[in-house]
């Protein structure tokens, strides 16, 4: 019952603050429902508190402005209801300004001239920042002009104060200057929840158009992948070197897409204060490698070689695998393209038995002292070499590595080049006396996944394609929406469901939540496969037991197999 009244109060709310946006332009709706907000609280107040005054003091100067300032407030709504919302916009102002200078005087023995000057100021900036889109300037002079009329009347008393007896001076004192600080607090609130609400439009706006531009970015990375698996395989040697140099083209263009995307979104993140470490044992070298294959293309562009080193290296680490991928991506990413070209870039690693992990990039480039002390703000860049950095990648790394609990230091002469080394702490893992190293591959390895049953939950077919590609003897089960998987996972109880988030009918998320419900698939390991990594920290809580950012790096798909699916043979 309780739940149906608030239910009801609630439906009634937005029934109300939504009068007059029905047939207004998309732009005027806030500006509609603020003022129909403004106009119930402001108009009802006047005349509550004002109305209880003549009830003490009956003056017919106090009547007529507590009748003449409620109700208009008031009818503000009903302009609002009739469509002449362009001139509500003026009047909500326009009465309070009038209202403050007038009851500021009549009710000068009670309140002080620098609490109305400061009303004034919050409702005529404030208000006019939450109302207009355009030409906010001019209510400034509006409020310069109602503070000298104010002080004009303080001073020569044109309007002259109530006379009040001690008791009522301080009935008076309590609730006028409760109504004034009301309104204060009433016009910020409103300011903080528009300065809310635009900030989670902007993050929708990034995090759909993120997801879009993925769609066509994974498409022709998965294209690339496919081409470059394939390219022994064709016959004609004339072709085969024509696809080659398509590719090496290709691929640096896509990568550095994806390089912008992923630097954007994680921006986002950390603007936004979502933005947590999820630990997990991952072995170094395979992932290390994966990301010199990713960004191989682009050191082959400017004709320089991504080399890797590294002494005494402890197997596997226990850190968040996204974050520490981000660090190194970017450090790497610069390193190509402000360093020289037909140079060696140097990835360099080690660890010590206290559970430190450090990576060095190094490459033949300087950057000048000058530059040096502010690198790690945004939007700064050398720009040396006419590069189009962004100057966000930096940012990022440091403020990554400051939520790892690492360090990161830089060395740059003209004679060495230079280097960004990077420590972080508290990476000892429990599984590094039991892991050995692996040789990392120059392409994917076919796996083989005998009797296994993998449940693609997908609308896009280049997952259920990748998958393929990396994997013999088992069966792949297709869906295209969440109902469809769900329904198929009941069918076939696979051995592993890589979803998307992003479908038709119900979402990644929710299929995933039905999942952990149901006692017949709540076991069944799943992992999110999507571009949406504003989502990453639901997916986990909801059961994730991993996540894949789009568009898929092939290395790190078979990973996930390989872990999944516990370990099986690799068929040579």
């Amino acid at each position: 019952m309780h739940n149906v009244i608030k239910t009801h109060i609630a439906g009634l709310y937005l029934d109300f603050i939504n009068i007059g946006t029905q047939s207004a332009p998309v732009e005027d709706k806030p500006a509609i429902r603020i003022i129909n907000i403004l106009g119930l609280l402001t108009g009802v107040m006047v005349l509550g508190i004002g109305l209880y005054f003549y009830s003490l003091v009956p003056s017919l100067a106090l009547l007529c402005g507590v009748i003449t300032e409620g109700t208009a407030f008031l009818f503000l709504i009903y302009l609002n209801h009739k469509g002449l919302s362009s001139i509500t916009k003026y009047a909500v102002l326009g009465i309070h300004c009038a209202g403050a200078i007038y009851f500021g005087a009549l009710l000068g023995a009670v309140l002080p001239t620098t609490l109305m000057e400061a009303l004034l100021f919050v409702f005529l900036i404030g208000g006019s920042s939450l109302i207009f889109r355009k030409n906010r300037d001019k209510w400034l002079m509006v409020l310069i002009g109602a503070v000298i009329l104010m002080e004009v009347n303080d001073y020569y008393h044109v309007i002259r104060p109530l006379p009040l007896n001690p008791v009522n001076y301080h009935r008076f004192r309590w609730w006028s200057n409760g109504g004034a600080l009301f309104l204060i607090i009433a016009v910020i609130w409103l300011l903080i929840d528009a300065i809310k609400g635009h900030d989670n439009a902007r993050r929708k706006f990034l995090a759909d158009t993120c997801h879009e531009l993925r769609t066509p970015v994974n498409a022709v990375f998965q294209s690339v992948q496919q081409a470059q698996r394939h390219l022994n395989n064709i016959e004609n040697k004339e072709d085969a070197v024509v696809l080659e140099q398509y590719i090496k083209s290709t691929r640096p263009a896509v990568l550095n897409a994806i390089q912008i995307l992923n630097s954007v979104i994680e921006m986002s993140r950390i603007e936004n204060g979502k933005y947590p470490v999820n630990k997990t044992d991952f072995l170094v070298v395979p992932w290390v490698s994966s990301i010199m294959d990713m960004l191989a293309p682009l050191a082959e562009n400017q004709h320089q070689r991504i080399k890797l080193t590294y002494r005494q290296i402890a197997p596997v680490i226990y850190t968040d695998r996204l974050m520490v991928s981000q660090i190194l991506i970017n450090l790497l990413a610069n390193a190509i393209k402000y360093g020289e070209k037909n140079a060696d870039i140097t990835l360099s690693l080690s660890s010590s038995p206290e559970g430190w992990f450090c990576m060095e990039v190094h490459n033949n480039g300087h950057i000048p002292e000058a530059l040096q002390a502010g690198l790690f703000e945004r939007y700064l860049t050398t720009n040396d070499n006419n590069n189009d950095g962004s100057g966000i990648g930096l940012d990022i790394v440091r403020n990554i590595i400051t939520r790892l609990n690492g360090q990161i230091s830089l060395k740059s002469n003209p004679v060495f080049g230079t280097s960004f080394q990077v420590v972080l702490k508290d990476v000892k893992s429990e599984m590094m006396n039991n892991a050995t190293l692996i040789d990392d591959e120059q392409q994917p390895a076919t796996h083989s996944f005998s009797g296994k049953r993998i449940l693609i939950i997908d609308d896009d077919l280049s997952t259920f394609n990748s998958v393929k590609v990396l994997t013999r003897d088992c069966s792949l089960i297709q869906a295209q929406d969440g109902e469809e998987g769900l329904m198929k996972a009941r069918t076939f109880h696979p051995d592993l469901i890589l979803m998307d988030h992003k479908m038709s009918k119900i979402t990644g998320l929710e299929a995933l939540r039905s999942i952990r419900k149901d006692e017949v698939l709540k076991e069944i390991p799943v992992v999110l496969v999507s571009g949406e990594v504003f989502f990453k920290d639901e997916f986990f809580k909801a059961g994730a037991d991993g996540f894949l950012s789009k568009p898929l790096e092939h290395q790190q798909l078979a990973s996930v197999l390989l872990n999944m699916l516990h370990k099986p043979s690799v068929m040579q």
